[in-house]
Protein backbone atom coordinates (compact mmCIF):
# COMPACT_ATOMS: atom_id res chain seq x y z
CA UNK A 1 0.00 0.00 0.00
CA UNK A 2 1.08 3.45 -0.74
CA UNK A 3 1.41 4.95 2.75
CA UNK A 4 3.66 7.94 2.15
CA UNK A 5 3.79 11.73 1.81
CA UNK A 6 5.76 13.27 -1.03
CA UNK A 7 7.51 16.53 -0.16
CA UNK A 8 7.07 19.54 -2.39
CA UNK A 9 7.92 22.80 -0.58
CA UNK A 10 10.89 24.31 1.22
CA UNK A 11 13.55 23.45 -1.39
CA UNK A 12 12.94 19.78 -0.75
CA UNK A 13 11.26 18.67 -3.99
CA UNK A 14 10.22 20.92 -6.82
CA UNK A 15 6.94 20.11 -8.53
CA UNK A 16 8.81 18.97 -11.63
CA UNK A 17 11.01 16.65 -9.57
CA UNK A 18 7.98 15.31 -7.75
CA UNK A 19 6.36 14.14 -10.96
CA UNK A 20 9.63 12.66 -12.17
CA UNK A 21 9.53 10.42 -9.09
CA UNK A 22 5.94 9.48 -9.86
CA UNK A 23 6.96 8.47 -13.36
CA UNK A 24 9.84 6.35 -12.06
CA UNK A 25 7.58 4.68 -9.52
CA UNK A 26 4.61 3.88 -11.74
CA UNK A 27 5.75 3.98 -15.37
CA UNK A 28 5.80 0.19 -15.62
CA UNK A 29 2.20 -0.25 -14.42
CA UNK A 30 -0.34 -1.28 -17.06
CA UNK A 31 -2.93 0.80 -15.21
CA UNK A 32 -4.36 4.29 -15.43
CA UNK A 33 -2.25 6.70 -13.34
CA UNK A 34 -3.02 10.36 -12.72
CA UNK A 35 -2.45 13.24 -10.32
CA UNK A 36 -5.01 15.91 -9.36
CA UNK A 37 -4.78 19.05 -7.26
CA UNK A 38 -7.10 19.73 -4.33
CA UNK A 39 -9.74 21.18 -6.65
CA UNK A 40 -9.85 17.99 -8.71
CA UNK A 41 -7.96 19.43 -11.68
CA UNK A 42 -5.87 16.87 -13.58
CA UNK A 43 -2.16 17.76 -13.43
CA UNK A 44 -0.61 14.59 -14.89
CA UNK A 45 -1.82 11.38 -16.52
CA UNK A 46 -0.05 8.45 -18.17
CA UNK A 47 -0.47 6.99 -21.65
CA UNK A 48 -2.74 4.19 -20.40
CA UNK A 49 -5.21 6.81 -19.13
CA UNK A 50 -5.28 8.43 -22.57
CA UNK A 51 -5.66 5.07 -24.32
CA UNK A 52 -8.48 3.71 -22.16
CA UNK A 53 -10.45 6.91 -21.75
CA UNK A 54 -9.96 7.78 -25.41
CA UNK A 55 -9.42 11.50 -24.90
CA UNK A 56 -6.38 13.48 -25.98
CA UNK A 57 -3.96 14.42 -23.21
CA UNK A 58 -4.42 18.13 -23.92
CA UNK A 59 -8.14 17.70 -23.25
CA UNK A 60 -7.54 15.94 -19.91
CA UNK A 61 -4.88 18.09 -18.23
CA UNK A 62 -6.24 21.27 -16.70
CA UNK A 63 -9.75 19.85 -16.55
CA UNK A 64 -11.83 18.12 -13.89
CA UNK A 65 -14.06 15.04 -13.80
CA UNK A 66 -17.04 17.30 -14.53
CA UNK A 67 -15.48 18.23 -17.89
CA UNK A 68 -14.80 14.60 -18.85
CA UNK A 69 -17.61 12.48 -17.40
CA UNK A 70 -21.36 12.74 -16.90
CA UNK A 71 -22.55 14.41 -13.69
CA UNK A 72 -23.48 11.22 -11.81
CA UNK A 73 -20.07 9.73 -12.54
CA UNK A 74 -18.24 12.98 -11.77
CA UNK A 75 -20.06 13.41 -8.44
CA UNK A 76 -18.98 9.92 -7.39
CA UNK A 77 -15.36 10.43 -8.47
CA UNK A 78 -15.14 13.80 -6.74
CA UNK A 79 -16.54 12.39 -3.50
CA UNK A 80 -13.75 9.79 -3.50
CA UNK A 81 -11.15 12.52 -4.09
CA UNK A 82 -12.43 14.42 -1.06
CA UNK A 83 -12.50 11.24 1.03
CA UNK A 84 -8.89 10.44 0.06
CA UNK A 85 -7.71 13.96 0.91
CA UNK A 86 -9.04 13.65 4.46
CA UNK A 87 -7.93 10.04 5.02
CA UNK A 88 -4.67 8.63 6.34
CA UNK A 89 -5.16 5.48 4.27
CA UNK A 90 -5.72 4.90 0.54
CA UNK A 91 -9.37 4.92 -0.55
CA UNK A 92 -10.47 1.97 -2.72
CA UNK A 93 -13.52 1.71 -4.93
CA UNK A 94 -15.06 0.12 -8.00
CA UNK A 95 -15.94 2.95 -10.43
CA UNK A 96 -18.20 2.96 -13.47
CA UNK A 97 -16.97 5.56 -15.97
CA UNK A 98 -19.29 7.22 -18.48
CA UNK A 99 -18.06 10.18 -20.54
CA UNK A 100 -19.94 13.46 -20.77
CA UNK A 101 -21.24 12.45 -24.21
CA UNK A 102 -22.77 9.27 -22.76
CA UNK A 103 -20.06 6.84 -23.93
CA UNK A 104 -19.68 4.01 -21.39
CA UNK A 105 -16.00 3.16 -20.75
CA UNK A 106 -16.43 0.25 -18.33
CA UNK A 107 -15.63 -0.59 -14.72
CA UNK A 108 -12.38 0.24 -12.93
CA UNK A 109 -10.82 -0.79 -9.63
CA UNK A 110 -9.40 2.43 -8.22
CA UNK A 111 -7.16 3.46 -5.34
CA UNK A 112 -6.72 7.14 -4.42
CA UNK A 113 -4.01 8.36 -2.05
CA UNK A 114 -3.50 11.84 -0.62
CA UNK A 115 -0.25 13.66 -1.45
CA UNK A 116 1.12 15.86 1.34
CA UNK A 117 3.79 18.53 1.61
CA UNK A 118 6.54 18.63 4.22
CA UNK A 119 4.14 20.23 6.71
CA UNK A 120 1.70 17.33 6.31
CA UNK A 121 -0.77 19.55 4.43
CA UNK A 122 -2.70 17.86 1.59
CA UNK A 123 -1.72 19.20 -1.83
CA UNK A 124 -3.28 16.68 -4.20
CA UNK A 125 -4.41 13.15 -4.96
CA UNK A 126 -2.65 10.26 -6.70
CA UNK A 127 -5.01 7.85 -8.46
CA UNK A 128 -4.37 4.42 -9.96
CA UNK A 129 -7.12 2.47 -11.73
CA UNK A 130 -7.16 -1.05 -13.13
CA UNK A 131 -9.52 -1.60 -16.05
CA UNK A 132 -11.91 -4.46 -15.24
CA UNK A 133 -13.97 -4.53 -18.42
CA UNK A 134 -17.54 -3.73 -19.44
CA UNK A 135 -19.27 -6.10 -17.02
CA UNK A 136 -20.78 -5.13 -13.67
CA UNK A 137 -18.23 -5.97 -10.98
CA UNK A 138 -19.98 -4.18 -8.11
CA UNK A 139 -20.79 -7.24 -6.01
CA UNK A 140 -19.53 -7.09 -2.41
CA UNK A 141 -17.60 -10.32 -2.87
CA UNK A 142 -15.66 -8.92 -5.81
CA UNK A 143 -14.73 -5.75 -3.95
CA UNK A 144 -13.73 -7.67 -0.83
CA UNK A 145 -11.62 -10.20 -2.71
CA UNK A 146 -9.95 -7.91 -5.19
CA UNK A 147 -9.42 -4.46 -3.71
CA UNK A 148 -6.90 -5.34 -1.00
CA UNK A 149 -3.55 -3.76 -1.85
CA UNK A 150 -4.17 -3.05 -5.54
CA UNK A 151 -1.10 -0.81 -5.52
CA UNK A 152 1.48 -3.53 -5.82
CA UNK A 153 4.28 -0.95 -5.83
CA UNK A 154 5.05 1.02 -2.67
CA UNK A 155 7.47 3.91 -2.38
CA UNK A 156 9.64 3.25 0.66
CA UNK A 157 11.83 6.35 0.47
CA UNK A 158 12.90 9.28 -1.65
CA UNK A 159 16.30 10.41 -0.44
CA UNK A 160 19.49 11.85 -1.91
CA UNK A 161 18.14 11.54 -5.47
CA UNK A 162 17.40 7.86 -4.90
CA UNK A 163 13.99 6.24 -4.78
CA UNK A 164 13.42 2.85 -3.16
CA UNK A 165 10.37 0.94 -4.38
CA UNK A 166 8.95 -2.39 -3.22
CA UNK A 167 7.04 -4.54 -5.71
CA UNK A 168 4.92 -6.77 -3.47
CA UNK A 169 3.64 -8.95 -6.31
CA UNK A 170 7.09 -9.92 -7.52
CA UNK A 171 8.70 -9.50 -4.07
CA UNK A 172 11.45 -7.30 -5.54
CA UNK A 173 13.15 -4.24 -4.02
CA UNK A 174 14.35 -1.55 -6.44
CA UNK A 175 16.61 1.45 -6.03
CA UNK A 176 16.24 3.72 -9.07
CA UNK A 177 15.05 0.68 -11.06
CA UNK A 178 18.11 -1.36 -10.02
CA UNK A 179 17.24 -4.60 -8.23
CA UNK A 180 18.52 -4.96 -4.67
CA UNK A 181 19.09 -8.62 -3.84
CA UNK A 182 17.10 -9.88 -0.87
CA UNK A 183 17.06 -13.28 0.73
CA UNK A 184 13.73 -15.11 0.92
CA UNK A 185 13.25 -14.14 4.58
CA UNK A 186 14.30 -10.53 3.98
CA UNK A 187 11.66 -10.29 1.26
CA UNK A 188 9.05 -11.83 3.56
CA UNK A 189 9.93 -9.35 6.30
CA UNK A 190 9.82 -6.30 4.03
CA UNK A 191 6.46 -7.39 2.64
CA UNK A 192 5.18 -7.79 6.20
CA UNK A 193 6.34 -4.28 7.12
CA UNK A 194 4.74 -2.76 4.00
CA UNK A 195 1.38 -4.41 4.68
CA UNK A 196 1.47 -3.24 8.32
CA UNK A 197 3.07 0.13 7.74
CA UNK A 198 1.37 1.89 10.65
CA UNK A 199 1.97 -0.88 13.18
CA UNK A 200 4.86 -1.81 15.46
CA UNK A 201 5.40 -5.54 15.07
CA UNK A 202 6.62 -7.64 17.98
CA UNK A 203 9.41 -10.20 17.76
CA UNK A 204 6.90 -13.04 17.99
CA UNK A 205 4.67 -11.64 15.25
CA UNK A 206 7.65 -11.20 12.93
CA UNK A 207 8.91 -14.70 13.70
CA UNK A 208 5.51 -16.32 13.18
CA UNK A 209 5.02 -14.58 9.83
CA UNK A 210 8.53 -15.02 8.43
CA UNK A 211 9.27 -18.47 9.81
CA UNK A 212 5.68 -19.69 9.55
CA UNK A 213 6.89 -23.26 9.07
CA UNK A 214 8.75 -23.15 12.42
CA UNK A 215 6.25 -21.41 14.69
CA UNK A 216 7.01 -23.61 17.68
CA UNK A 217 10.73 -22.80 17.59
CA UNK A 218 10.67 -19.06 18.40
CA UNK A 219 14.14 -17.49 18.44
CA UNK A 220 14.48 -13.77 19.15
CA UNK A 221 18.12 -13.64 18.04
CA UNK A 222 17.33 -14.74 14.47
CA UNK A 223 14.73 -11.97 14.25
CA UNK A 224 17.30 -9.38 15.35
CA UNK A 225 19.82 -10.71 12.83
CA UNK A 226 17.26 -10.56 10.03
CA UNK A 227 16.33 -6.98 10.95
CA UNK A 228 20.00 -6.02 11.01
CA UNK A 229 20.63 -7.52 7.56
CA UNK A 230 17.57 -5.90 5.99
CA UNK A 231 18.51 -2.51 7.44
CA UNK A 232 21.78 -2.64 5.49
CA UNK A 233 19.80 -2.76 2.23
CA UNK A 234 17.46 0.15 3.05
CA UNK A 235 18.04 3.87 3.70
CA UNK A 236 18.93 4.89 7.24
CA UNK A 237 16.08 5.08 9.75
CA UNK A 238 13.70 3.11 7.55
CA UNK A 239 13.20 0.40 10.20
CA UNK A 240 12.56 1.86 13.64
CA UNK A 241 12.78 0.03 16.95
CA UNK A 242 10.49 0.69 19.89
CA UNK A 243 12.29 -0.67 22.93
CA UNK A 244 10.49 -3.59 24.49
CA UNK A 245 7.76 -3.55 21.83
CA UNK A 246 9.14 -4.32 18.38
CA UNK A 247 9.84 -2.81 14.96
CA UNK A 248 7.98 -0.81 12.34
CA UNK A 249 8.68 0.59 8.90
CA UNK A 250 9.14 4.37 8.80
CA UNK A 251 8.79 6.01 5.42
CA UNK A 252 11.83 8.24 4.90
CA UNK A 253 10.75 11.63 3.59
CA UNK A 254 13.97 13.64 3.72
CA UNK A 255 16.13 14.40 0.73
Amino acid sequence: MLYHSLLLKGNILTEKKLFEYYYIAFSSLNDLVWVKDLDGTFLRCNEMTIKIIGIEKSKILGRTDYDLFNKVCADCLRSKDIEAISSENPIKSIDQLTLSDGTFKGFFKTTKTVIKDNKENPIGVLGISQYLGPENFKSENFIEENTFNPLRKSIISIKNNSIHIWDDLEKILYCNKEVIDLTRNEARLLSLFIKNNRLTLSYTVIYDEVWFDKINNFNESVVKTLIQNLRKKLPLETIKNTYGVGYRLKIVEKT
